[in-house]
């Protein structure tokens, strides 16, 4: 696993209960997984089940933020994926979400979900699936602007 802190430190984006995984590459490979031949990012990679979203946090303000998100593991039934936008005091500024559709196969990381802002305004993000999700789900290339 690599740590997804130090992917991403350049770049000045940490996250909170996350682990990197590459999809492309390996034994892990799963062929068409990743958005861009990537690393994936999975919430509680090795826990079962998970009730936190995944958190990413920003050095500094941003006026968007893009994920594309899939599951690497089969669907039972469709799940809700939410991407939520917060500025420097916590308040939600925007949000966006997809439907993941039930599949024996796992999800390829293809469906975006972005916020965009006017201002330089957004300080976090959260992946998130209402109800809680388990270690499948995965987000590929997040990208920001500011």
């Amino acid at each position: 696993l690599t740590s997804v802190t130090s992917q991403y430190a350049g770049q000045g984006v940490t996250f909170s209960n996350a682990s990197a995984v590459d999809y492309s590459k390996g034994s892990a490979a799963i062929a068409g997984f990743a958005h861009s031949g990537t690393i994936a990012i999975e919430p509680c990679v090795g826990i079962e089940f998970c009730s936190s979203p995944l958190r990413a946090n920003f050095s500094s303000p941003q006026f968007a933020a893009k994920v594309w998100v899939g599951c690497s593991s089969p669907l039972n039934q469709s799940i809700q994926v939410q991407l939520r936008a917060y500025d420097g005091a916590g308040v939600l500024v925007g949000t966006a979400s997809v439907t993941l559709a039930a599949r024996a196969t796992p999800t390829p990381i293809a469906m975006p979900l972005e916020v965009r802002r006017t201002s330089a305004i957004i300080r976090r993000i959260d992946v998130l699936v209402p109800g809680g999700f388990n270690n499948g789900l995965a987000i590929d290339d997040v990208t920001f602007e500011h």
